[in-house]
């Protein structure tokens, strides 16, 4: 079935290549609710996969929306979650309007220096069938608040715009945590191959330093490579590998922007006996060296306070 259910990719703007790609898009209803924001460029009435998060802020309509094969009603004031790899569908009334915060996990974590990001970061958590969150009349304000002020620094486009809208961003998951903190948990735990990716990515948020081998993760969580591999690549649509990769690749380019420690250090620092290897891994993986990656950060964020 997989083979025959598009993936649904992101293309960055050569503005968004460092830190990620985040974008503010319309749900496809009618009449047209905001003539300065653009409508989703993919299909969403058929069943399909990202390899990005979106969070669908409904503002009114009906209808029922699919996630995994589990259907939930489509209500005003509601806010669905979609993480990367789930298959997932609208059927929705013409009437149907909000918005689409689609972004991927580096532009989420990029800003954020160790494990804060992913400590707050909610959307790892809705793997399982639990994705759906109705609101209360004001919390919806507050959240139809923040999505307003996303699309003005979006439309603004200023120097500054994506860390803007990266904090914005970290605001709104923050808050969307006090909805539904309590109740993710069970549900997730209810699979077991959810439970063990879950157990993986907090694995790797506490060893990645260390530990760049699927086998030592395997031996941490008691389980095959192979089995591993497997479940990472069906549920998230990567490789518990290239998982284990991204994760140092980010944190090199965390350092890289933010810090002081030369290439040596940062190498050291991400457990790299070879300062040449991490350079040529880095390479790999982002198409810059670790110079040109850190010189293109400091003029674009040279201003930056």
């Amino acid at each position: 079935m997989s083979g025959r259910i598009p993936v649904y990719q992101i293309v960055k703007t050569s503005k968004e290549d460092s830190g990620g790609f985040f974008k503010i898009l319309q749900i496809k209803g009618s009449p047209e609710k905001d003539p300065l924001v653009e409508y989703a460029p993919y299909e969403t009435n058929a069943r399909h996969r990202h390899n990005f998060f979106e969070i669908c802020l409904f503002t009114d309509g009906a209808g029922i929306h699919e996630i995994d094969f589990i259907s939930h009603s489509i209500k005003p004031e509601s806010i669905h979650i979609v993480v990367p790899g789930q298959i997932h569908y609208l059927q929705k009334a013409k009437d149907t309007n909000g918005y689409i915060i689609a972004f991927n996990r580096e532009f989420h974590s990029m800003f954020f220096l160790d494990n804060e990001a992913n400590n707050t970061a909610l959307p790892n958590n809705f793997i399982g069938s639990k994705s759906i969150i109705n609101l209360s009349n004001q919390a919806y304000q507050d959240f139809l608040n923040i999505v307003k002020q996303m699309i003005r620094e979006s439309q603004q486009n200023g120097k500054h715009s994506q860390q803007i809208l990266n904090y914005y961003l970290h605001i709104f998951i923050l808050k969307l945590g006090e909805f539904v903190q309590e109740t993710i948990i069970s549900e997730t735990s209810k699979d077991n191959r959810y439970q063990l990716v879950n157990r993986f990515k907090k694995a790797v948020e506490s060893n990645y330093k260390k530990a760049h081998l699927v086998k030592d993760y395997a031996d941490l969580l008691d389980t095959d490579p192979i089995r591993l591999n497997k479940v990472c690549k069906k549920l998230t649509l990567k490789t518990a590998g290239e998982i284990i990769t991204e994760r140092i690749i980010l944190e090199a380019k965390r350092q890289l922007a933010f810090s002081s420690l030369t290439n040596k250090e940062i190498a050291h620092f991400l457990n790299f006996e070879d300062p040449s290897y991490f350079s040529r891994v880095f390479r790999k993986k982002t198409g810059l060296t670790p110079t040109d990656f850190r010189n293109s950060m400091a003029k674009k964020y040279q201003n930056f306070v």
